[in-house]
């Protein structure tokens, strides 16, 4: 909470000085990061759901934030899992996971943490299709997996 006003008080001090434009660059970094310690203590504390809620919205703000886009991706397989019994949901959740897993490759090709969450996401969306995409989706894995371990 100290963190949260000293950040304030000088970003309401910068806008003396600073143009609006400027002051307005600090913030959104001074957001993010907040944001992303929040949702850091949250996923800590096994409030998996509230944590996903905080990185989709920094997701929202800054659509390529690596480390928004891992966590969610990996949030969103955590949370698919738990609907063993459902099949929508599970998919619909590794789906998500998937094109979030995606975008953060995208972001940084060579990270071991983003092939991790790729073959993740392809493995775990596998379990939910039938048995032809499953074999696709499976073939799909290795290259991603290889990539993890090189890293």
């Amino acid at each position: 909470m100290k963190r949260f006003l000293t950040t304030t008080l000088i970003i309401y001090l910068l806008g003396y000085v600073l143009p609006v434009h400027q002051v307005s660059a600090f913030s959104g970094s001074a957001d993010h990061e907040q944001l992303l310690q929040r949702a850091e203590f949250l996923l800590n504390n096994y409030k998996e759901t509230e944590a996903l809620r905080i990185y989709e919205e920094v997701l929202s703000m800054s659509a390529d934030n690596y480390e928004a886009l891992c966590k969610a991706s990996l949030l969103h397989n955590r949370i698919g899992d738990r609907y063993n019994t459902n099949d929508t949901r599970q998919l619909e959740h590794f789906s998500k996971a998937k094109a979030l897993a995606e975008r953060a490759h995208k972001v940084n090709a060579t990270d071991a943490e983003s092939n991790y969450l790729l073959a993740l996401s392809l493995s775990n969306l596998a379990t939910v299709l039938g048995p032809k995409q499953r074999l696709e989706l499976t073939l799909q894995i290795k290259p991603y997996l290889d990539a993890a371990l090189a890293c």
